[in-house]
């Protein structure tokens, strides 16, 4: 009968490295004494190197970015007119008419000069003459818009047009005009135009020609249209301060050239 090998015998398979210590193989023990040092040394390779600061070395520059044109930079556009431009209680508010709509559909700044229940002739303190008196000198266009409301014939229209024109063109001579007529808020009910509407859109034609300034003719804008105008049947809604934007806006963007 043979003799037989005592545990941990170093002639055993394995020899020495089956060997036991502490209840671990002394395999074991050298497997993770060298997963230590492989762990150390990547520790080491990876740690940052130490960089020896640089008296003169300048700032590095934070970048800046340009998202647009500052909006001192943009042109001006004046709108002048009566409350088709100033707003009703047929509308939600400044937000929803087409002044502020075209200053946030177009690159432009955006300034309104209106008041309501007023036109070329009324002589009051707030009719286009006095209205135009708060165009800055600096507008590039100025949109006058109106107005039903001048309801004294052809020949009174006509003086108190050239009165508005003579007092625009002193205080913005470098201004574009562009002369919009009286709509007829008549026609988006199915009603005839009035007479007196007819002659004063035929005055303001007669002197915007006279002066070289671009009209368009707005009587038929509502026509067949009465979801653009309001419960009392004469000024836009939302709805059609949206729709004046879209005329308006139309005719602005050619002549600022804008995009």
């Amino acid at each position: 009968m043979g003799k037989r090998r005592g545990r941990g015998s170093y002639d055993q398979p394995g020899g020495i490295w089956r060997q036991e210590f502490g209840g671990m193989p002394l395999w074991g023990i050298v497997g993770g004494l060298a997963l230590v040092l492989v762990m150390a040394a990547g520790a080491l390779a990876l740690r940052p190197a130490t960089v020896a600061a640089d008296p003169n070395r300048q700032p590095r520059p934070i970048p800046t970015f340009n998202f647009g044109t500052p909006a001192e930079a943009l042109p001006l556009a004046v709108f002048v007119g009566d409350s088709y431009t100033a707003g009703s209680r047929e509308d939600s508010g400044d937000p929803a008419r087409y002044p502020a709509l075209l200053a946030e559909r177009l690159p432009i700044r955006s300034a309104v000069s209106a008041f309501g229940g007023n036109g070329y002739t009324l002589a009051d303190e707030h009719n286009f003459t006095k209205l135009v008196a708060a165009v800055p000198a600096d507008a590039r266009a100025v949109v006058i818009f109106g107005s039903l409301n001048d309801q004294d014939g052809y020949d009174v229209t006509a003086e108190g047009v050239r009165s508005a024109f003579a007092a625009l063109r002193e205080r913005a001579p470098g201004a574009t005009v562009i002369v919009v007529g009286p709509p007829s808020p008549e026609l988006a009910r199915g009603a005839s135009v009035p007479s007196t509407l007819i002659a004063a859109r035929d005055a303001v034609r007669d002197v915007a020609a006279e002066n070289g300034f671009q009209f368009v003719d707005a009587v038929e804008w509502f026509a067949d249209r009465p979801d653009l105008i309001g419960a009392d049947g004469i000024h836009p809604n939302d709805t059609g301060h949206q729709f004046l934007a879209d005329q308006i806006g139309g005719l602005i963007a050619p002549t600022l050239a804008l995009p």
